[in-house]
């Protein structure tokens, strides 16, 4: 039986033929609906604003893959809308702390820039102690961007922005200092695997290190430079230039 709340997500989502490529069509914009007092960010309705269409030079460019060919020619068991509603589903949950075992595959992995990859049970583990409800009780992911990659059709990536306040002590340690935490937009994915589990888990991918206040970082490694506590290891500090780095970049400049 499908959830209530997940009718009502596939009821509001358009037809395939609504989203337009790049050719023309109607331009796009994302609504945000409130289901069980949670926000969904559902799929979005079209308006009356034109896409210009392309020239024919650049529209018989290679470099443009043709995402909706490759997304309907796919062979995974679920279709792309299916697949986000799954992946957003599943991150309500676990934004909540409640990551169900049973609903990621014995082959789960979880991977971020320098961590990993971590088993489910490695994962579970390490998510529960950094306690991050209790030390920053407004903590919000700000998701969006959700998409299925058509080169993996298993795969549904989306972007975040977490925000919030540290009013708690994090992860048993670090008392509350007050401090703001505003993420750099990161890029994260969720695979399944055929039956509809969670095989992968990616997080914390930074798109543009000078946004925010987290220095540039991802993942719970932001969080604690945010709140002043960076961990004691280079990776989990901000990006620093190395000194051949910086002397290679000198014999740029002189040969310029």
């Amino acid at each position: 039986d499908v959830p209530a709340w997940e009718q009502k997500l596939r009821a509001k989502a358009p037809p395939d033929d609504r989203f337009k490529n790049a050719t023309g069509g109607s331009q796009v914009y994302v609504e945000e609906t409130t289901i069980n007092d949670e926000v969904v960010s559902t799929f979005s309705k079209e308006t009356d604003v034109e896409v210009p269409k392309l020239s024919d030079e650049l529209a018989g460019c290679n470099d443009f893959v043709d995402e909706a060919r490759m997304l309907a020619e796919s062979t995974f068991p679920f279709a792309a809308e299916d697949l986000i509603i799954k992946a957003k589903a599943w991150l309500a949950r676990a934004a909540e702390g409640d990551y169900d075992a049973k609903e990621m595959s014995s082959e789960f992995e979880f991977a971020g820039p320098v961590v990993g990859p971590l088993s489910k049970e490695a994962f579970l583990t390490a998510i529960a102690s950094f306690e991050l409800k209790e030390g920053i009780p407004d903590l919000c992911g700000n998701l969006y961007h959700f998409r299925v990659d058509p080169f993996e059709p298993d795969r549904v990536w989306f972007t975040t922005r977490p925000s919030g306040t540290h009013t708690g002590t994090l992860a048993g340690t670090f008392e509350a200092t007050g401090l703001q935490i505003q993420g750099t937009p990161q890029t994260c994915s969720l695979r399944f695997d055929v039956d509809g589990n969670v095989l992968e888990y990616t997080i914390g991918y930074p798109m543009d290190r000078r946004v925010g206040n987290t220095g540039g970082l991802g993942g719970v490694f932001g969080i604690f430079y945010a709140i002043g506590k960076p961990l004691p290891f280079p990776e989990a500090n901000p990006w620093k230039m190395s000194k051949r780095y910086r002397f290679f970049q000198f014999l740029g400049k002189l040969r310029s």
